[in-house]
């Protein structure tokens, strides 16, 4: 899996597509990691993530805390239902910014 990114001076916007799995985790994390050294903002655009397991949301995770360890913004701008049904199995909206209410109304829109 290999994100797109568009950059712009102290703001990134990664892109990832497919499975964000124990297979991608390694590789996932360190373009994110990256992106957070480089850049004061991220933003991730998950809408097509089409597989997510928990080494995919222990990755992100990870991200989160070296954000606010850095003091840094990081922004999921886009979810696939994936990705959402798997924060919402494991109650981790609010790690990722998410309250239960914006979850649980987004899951009722169209995609």
């Amino acid at each position: 899996m290999n994100p797109p990114r568009e950059s712009s001076e102290d703001a990134s916007r990664l892109a990832f597509e497919g499975e964000l799995t124990i297979y991608t985790a390694a590789e996932s994390y360190a373009k994110l990691r990256d992106c957070m050294v480089a850049h004061d903002r991220c933003a991730l655009d998950l809408s097509a993530v089409s597989e997510i397991d928990c080494a995919g949301l222990q990755c992100l995770l990870w991200i989160v805390q070296l954000a606010e360890r850095e003091g840094k913004s990081l922004t999921l701008v886009a979810r696939s239902q994936v990705v959402d049904e798997a924060i919402a199995l494991l109650h981790l909206g609010p790690a990722f910014g998410i309250d239960a209410f914006q979850s649980e109304q987004e899951s009722h829109e169209p995609r």
